[in-house]
């Protein structure tokens, strides 16, 4: 390993986590004659400091963070231009790290990550397009949106039980979403609609089993509305993937689906709680878009 390593480290994700990490993170790194990590200061800051990075010639960019870190500097990288030629190495100091999940990285094992960084271990994962903007892992509408606008007001929780507490409450009170496709045959008023690059979402739930961040294609995971219980039973089946094929679930496999809501939704975009300015989204699956770390 050599100067062409970047570690840019968020010591705000995980509520805390990243900053409470960021000792171990310099030390792995460090043994492998790492010298350069960089902190981010501010929200959506990793768009710079990629920007940096890429100038600079670095050619594998660490993120150290959770979900919305890594979807932030792969989304900088894809917008740079860089996704080919800049590889992506996941450190997990967050809530919920689905990408790593859906990856296969060893995100957790900060000296594991840190000898694949230095053996230059790398596999091409796919992207997603959501209009002009990219996401990694998972986009989101109705219920998981509304899930992570809940996650935002409870500050008093650590750790990847807050998305389950988060949605145990939404269970009894969400009243549904008004959305429609020409792709695919839909309810009206589903609960849920996930467009899944990856197959994990919120740190306990295989929300997609049979997606694949390779495969060139999205897997959309229609829910329509039911009543409490069976969106409880439905809740604890999602754990392990076994909500799929039950009544008022539905899957669309395929390259591109267009959504239209009557008003511009809010939505769950790589774990992070994003309000979009149209009626009409249009969400495509990129192959081959990034280089990551494994």
């Amino acid at each position: 390993m050599n100067e062409r390593v970047c570690v840019i480290i968020n010591p705000a994700s995980g509520r805390g986590k990243g900053k409470k990490a960021e000792p171990r993170i310099r030390a792995a790194f460090g043994a492998h004659g790492v010298t350069t990590f960089r902190e981010t200061s501010r929200r959506g800051d990793e768009a710079r400091l990629v920007k940096q990075a890429v100038a600079e010639g670095f050619t594998t960019i660490v993120a150290a963070g959770g979900d919305g870190t890594w979807s932030n500097v792969g989304r900088a990288l894809l917008h740079e231009g860089a996704g080919q030629a800049v590889s992506l190495a996941l450190i997990a100091a967050g809530t919920g790290n689905d990408l790593a999940k859906s990856v296969g990285a060893p995100a957790s094992d900060y000296e594991a990550t840190a000898r694949l960084v230095a053996s230059g271990s790398v596999t091409r994962i796919d992207a997603g397009r959501i209009g002009s903007d990219f996401f990694l892992n998972s986009v989101g509408f109705g219920f998981d949106a509304s899930v992570l606008a809940t996650i935002e007001k409870m500050s008093w929780l650590r750790g990847s039980a807050v998305y389950t507490v988060a949605a145990m409450r939404q269970l009894l009170t969400y009243s549904g979403m008004t959305v429609s496709t020409v792709d695919a045959d839909i309810p009206s008023r589903p609960m849920m609609i996930i467009v899944a690059n990856g197959g994990y979402l919120g740190g306990a739930f295989h929300i997609a089993p049979t997606a694949t961040i390779t495969d060139g294609t999205l897997d959309t995971v229609v829910i329509g509305d039911m009543g409490p219980l069976d969106r409880l039973r439905l809740f604890g089946a999602a754990m392990s993937g076994g909500h799929i094929g039950r009544s008022g679930v539905s899957t669309i496999r395929g390259t591109r689906i267009t959504l239209e809501f009557d008003a511009p939704p809010a939505c769950q975009r790589d774990g992070e709680l994003d309000q979009l300015h149209e009626t009409s989204v249009t969400l495509s699956c990129v192959p081959g878009a990034l280089k990551v770390v494994r």
